[in-house]
């Protein structure tokens, strides 16, 4: 049982997907006017892993996420850049798409862009119009929050408490400070579309609700983005799509918490913006990865250098142990005399998949999960310390089954080691230092040791002969 805390209600639900075996998901996708920063790239690899995990546990996922390729900031970086709105849309797209796949993120299945469903939000705006729930001024369209009864719902928070929080453009003409635009009349040297109220473009919030709609429903399954969308943008969504259509819009909100930089809010004025471009730069994608699902999603975590030099060690020795068990499963077996006992080492390997899926099942759980998976590698690499280690062929068959059960799960967290491909001459030279080992010629044993190291390789003595774990 499948359980998501949802931010509408406040506590863990019971999920169940609208359609039988089927979960749709919508999750809000960057604004296209820069490179995108590290508290994106944890909705994103949040979500990524959402997908996979419910994937595995049998459902088939139909994943949409926007591109949002209209917007005052990509018209403002427009003119900083002295170049149109759509070729800076286009310049952050692709570079979305280049920092999303050093992320190892799977592609979405649809990523509808905002200007290609300009007519779906000038039909779904006159909808509301005709309604009621929106007026005109001037070339803009206004919805009018007070006439949703629900406003508030999501954020819980009442009118009142709202508008003395509020913190919104100011503009005398609209009848309620909270009331936002679905439609801005353009300014001279703006890019523009035909509407029925005159020539301008959508606002930001009426696009996911359109887009979301035409490609999952009026009613679908999870909605997700930052926890920093609540209010507004999710808000407003809620209220034009249920004003729009009568029904209700989303079942499970799911909202991840921000990054803190070194204890600090991330912000451009303090400056810690952390840009994935600048950072792919210096780590690893699965020391990334890792990272950002080191805490539970709807937790805070803090950036730092000594908290992802952290994550880098912890990963570090997980990939040694995957290396570790990827070279034994090729050996053969060295005897078939009693070995060490590996019954807890079999307890353990067996009983990882229900442990992990009774952890992920709670609520994605990615934390708990990790920890789990790590705490097999580490009684993998304790029971591999043993002196009295020897590879039989049961003792080899559990390892190779400990080391699939491992993969598996790394795979769906997308931290999955690459597997390093030894030459032949590395295991000539292994070969030659086991030899040299068992006839106590040490010398010649360091010798080939530091051969090792120069070509890349560390090593690891173990009682079935030594063990290449790592590649530099």
């Amino acid at each position: 049982m499948i359980k998501i805390y949802n931010t509408l209600t406040r506590k863990k639900e019971e999920f169940t997907p609208i359609e039988d075996g089927v979960i749709k998901i919508y999750n809000c996708g960057p604004t296209v006017y820069g490179y995108f920063h590290i508290g994106n790239a944890r909705n994103f690899v949040v979500f990524d892993v959402i997908r996979r995990y419910l994937q595995f546990r049998g459902f088939k996922i139909k994943y949409v996420q926007n591109i949002t390729d209209i917007d005052d900031k990509i018209i403002n970086r427009a003119k900083e850049e002295g170049v149109s709105a759509s070729e800076v849309a286009s310049k952050y797209t692709i570079a979305y798409f280049e920092d999303s796949d050093f992320l190892g993120i799977a592609k979405a299945d649809i990523y509808p862009k905002a200007t290609e469903h300009i007519s779906d939000m000038i039909r779904t705006i006159q909808i509301l119009l005709d309604k009621g729930y929106a007026y005109v001024i001037d070339g803009d369209v206004y919805y009018e929050v007070s006439k949703f009864k629900n406003y508030g719902l999501l954020s819980k928070q009442s009118l009142d408490e709202l508008l003395s929080g509020a913190r919104v453009e100011v503009d005398e003409r609209k009848k309620s400070p909270l009331d936002f635009a679905l439609w801005k009349k353009a300014k001279p040297g703006e890019p523009f579309w035909d509407s029925p109220w005159g020539k301008g473009r959508p606002g930001w919030h009426i696009e996911c609700s359109v887009m979301s709609m035409k490609y999952l429903g009026e009613n679908f399954d999870i909605h997700g983005g930052g926890c920093d969308l609540i209010f507004p943008h999710h808000e407003n969504e809620i209220a034009q799509s249920e004003a729009s259509t009568g029904k209700h819009f989303v079942n499970f909100w799911v909202h991840n918490g921000h990054i803190n930089i070194s204890g600090e809010k991330m912000s451009k004025s303090l400056g810690n913006f952390l840009l994935v471009c600048d950072i792919k730069k210096k780590y690893k994608q699965e020391v990334l990865r890792f990272f950002l699902l080191s805490a539970h999603y709807r937790s805070p975590i803090d950036f730092s250098e000594e908290n992802i030099k952290s994550c880098e060690e912890g990963y570090r020795e997980f990939y040694n142990t995957i290396s570790r068990l990827r070279f034994l499963a090729d050996l053969s077996v060295i005897t078939e005399q009693n070995s060490v006992d590996f019954s807890n080492l079999l307890k353990s390997c067996e009983g990882l998949q229900g442990k992990f899926i009774e952890i992920m099942d709670d609520d994605f759980n990615t934390a708990s999960a990790l920890g789990s998976l790590f705490s097999l590698a580490n009684e993998v690499k304790m029971f591999l310390a043993r002196k009295d280690f020897k590879l039989t062929s049961e003792v080899k068959k559990t390892l190779l089954n400990t080391k699939n059960e491992l993969e598996k799960f790394a795979t769906l967290f997308g931290i999955c080691p690459t597997e390093v491909k030894f030459s032949s001459n590395i295991f000539d030279l292994i070969s030659e230092r086991n030899k040299s080992r068992l006839n106590k010629d040490w010398q010649r044993a360091d010798e080939v040791r530091k051969k090792l190291l120069d070509l890349g390789v560390i090593i690891e003595d173990t009682s079935a002969g030594t063990i290449p774990i790592y590649k530099i």
